[in-house]
C-alpha cells in the first residue's frame, strides 16, 4: 500500500473514532431527551433540542470530510465507495470494526430519536384531547389544519363562558 493512501486510511480512523464519540454523545442527549419528555421539562427541552441540532451539525461535518477522504483516497463516491476503502485497509487500523460501531450506534439514536418522536406525539394528542374536553368539544376533532391554521369551525369558547 502507498504512503498516500495508509495516509487517507489514518485520516479516515481518526475521523470514524471523532465520529462515534459525538455519536456516543449524542445518544447521551437522546436518552436526556426522553426524561426531560417524561417529566415534561419544556426548559431542558428546549435546550437538548438545542444540543440535538449542534451535534447534528458536527456529526453531518465529520461524515463530509470522511466522504472526502474516501474519495481523496481514490475510491470516488457513493455507497461503494465506503466499502472498498474497508476492504483496502490495513488490519491494524480496524476500519471495518470502527464502521461497524458507527453504523450500529447510529441504529440506536435513530431507534431512541423514533421513539422520542413517538412519546411526543402521545402528549401532543393528550394536550390536544384536554383541550377540547375544556373547551367543550368532542375529544379528537381537529383544533388545527393540515397546513397548520386553526380550524375555525371548533366552537372557541373559554371556561369562563361555560
Amino acid at each position: 500500500m502507498h504512503g498516500r493512501t495508509r495516509t487517507c486510511h489514518l485520516q479516515i480512523r481518526d475521523l470514524l473514532h471523532s465520529e462515534i464519540e459525538l455519536m456516543k454523545r449524542f445518544e447521551s442527549v437522546l436518552a436526556g431527551e426522553y426524561r426531560a419528555i417524561t417529566e415534561r421539562e419544556i426548559v431542558l427541552l428546549e435546550q437538548i433540542i438545542t444540543d440535538k441540532s449542534h451535534l447534528l451539525e458536527q456529526l453531518a461535518s465529520l461524515e463530509h470530510e470522511r466522504t472526502q477522504a474516501v474519495t481523496s483516497a481514490g475510491f470516488g463516491t457513493g455507497p461503494a465507495a465506503m466499502a472498498d476503502c474497508l476492504r483496502d485497509a490495513e488490519p491494524d487500523l480496524a476500519l471495518p470494526a470502527l464502521w461497524h460501531e458507527l453504523q450500529k450506534t447510529a441504529r440506536d439514536c435513530q431507534d431512541m430519536n423514533r421513539k422520542n418522536q413517538h412519546l411526543v406525539d402521545l402528549c401532543s394528542r393528550h394536550t390536544r384531547n384536554v383541550l377540547h374536553v375544556l373547551r367543550g368539544e368532542e375529544p379528537g376533532q381537529q383544533t388545527y389544519l393540515s397546513d397548520g391554521e386553526t380550524d375555525d369551525r371548533h366552537c372557541s369558547r373559554s371556561l369562563a363562558k361555560v
